[in-house]
C-alpha cells in the first residue's frame, strides 16, 4: 500500500472515530436533558415543609377562647392568659384551645360542677350540733372514763369535722 492510501484510511478511521465521539456525547446529551425534567418534577414533588405562623394562631385561639368564655373579652393575646407557656405547650401537643385553657386556668365557678355545693348552703358557724348531746356524753364517759368531759367535747368537735 503506498503512503497515500494508508493515510486515507487512516482519515476515515480517525473521522469514523469523530463520528461516533459525537454520537456518544450528543446521546449523553439527550439523557442529560430527559434527566433534567424527571430531576426538577423530583424537586418540585419535594415541597419544603409549611411554617406555622404562631401570631394568626394565636389570635385564632384567643377569638375562639373569648366566644367559649366572655370574662376573657379585655384580654388581646394569649399571652396574657394565666400560664401562656403551659398553654402553647398543650396547644402543640394537640388539645383544643378550650381545653388547653381549662387544664391552665383556674377553676372557674361557672365551669366548675362543684360551686352548687357551697352556694346554697352557707357554712356553719359553730352550732350547737358541734357538741355532744347529755346521751352520747354519757356513753363516751363510759368509754373515756380517764378524760374530762371538756377533754371529751374538745376530742368529738376534732373527729367530727
Amino acid at each position: 500500500m503506498s503512503e497515500l492510501e494508508i493515510n486515507k484510511e487512516l482519515d476515515a478511521e480517525s473521522e469514523k472515530a469523530a463520528d461516533n465521539a459525537e454520537e456518544t456525547k450528543s446521546t449523553e446529551n439527550e439523557n442529560i436533558k430527559n434527566e433534567e425534567p424527571e430531576a426538577i418534577e423530583a424537586t418540585s414533588e419535594e415541597k419544603p415543609p409549611e411554617t406555622t405562623d404562631y401570631e394568626v394562631l394565636a389570635r385564632e385561639d384567643m377569638r375562639e377562647l373569648i366566644a367559649m368564655f366572655p370574662h376573657l373579652a379585655g384580654k388581646t393575646s394569649v399571652a396574657e392568659l394565666e400560664n401562656p407557656l403551659r398553654y402553647a405547650a398543650l396547644r402543640d401537643l394537640g388539645l383544643s384551645p378550650r381545653e388547653a385553657y381549662l387544664a391552665t386556668s383556674a377553676p372557674i365557678h361557672r365551669y366548675d360542677n362543684r360551686s352548687h355545693l357551697s352556694g346554697a348552703v352557707p357554712r356553719r358557724a359553730g352550732s350547737a350540733s358541734d357538741m355532744l348531746g347529755a346521751a352520747e356524753l354519757a356513753s363516751a364517759r363510759e368509754l373515756f372514763a380517764d378524760l374530762s368531759d371538756r377533754e371529751i367535747q374538745k376530742l368529738y368537735k376534732k373527729v367530727s369535722k
